[in-house]
């Protein structure tokens, strides 16, 4: 993360907002900002993956703070309604302390 840090703060390229396209395949991608969230899991990517009629979804690595703070997003929550196959990450659900 601290490397990651540093080149956010010394990155001077361009960053594309452009997508690949392939054909009968559509993408969409979100994800949580930094500063917001500081840690890894929680800056993962959430993908919509289309295939032809089916719809994947790829979590990353986010825990409950990052979901919740995704979820509030109306689009996504209308993409997950049509979700068919659900790549679900091991975080996502609180933590046990023992």
């Amino acid at each position: 993360m601290n490397e990651l840090l540093k080149m956010v703060n010394s990155y001077t390229g361009q960053v594309s907002n452009e997508q690949l396209e392939y054909p009968g395949i559509q993408v969409q991608t979100f994800w949580n900002c930094y500063p917001s969230f500081t840690d890894t899991n929680n800056l993962s990517l959430l993908t919509f993956l289309d295939i032809g009629s089916v719809s994947f979804v790829l979590l990353g690595d986010f825990e409950e703070p990052g979901w919740l703070e995704l979820l509030k997003n109306p689009d996504i929550r209308e993409l997950l309604g049509r979700v068919q196959v659900f790549v679900a990450s091991h975080h996502g659900r609180e933590s046990v302390k023992s």
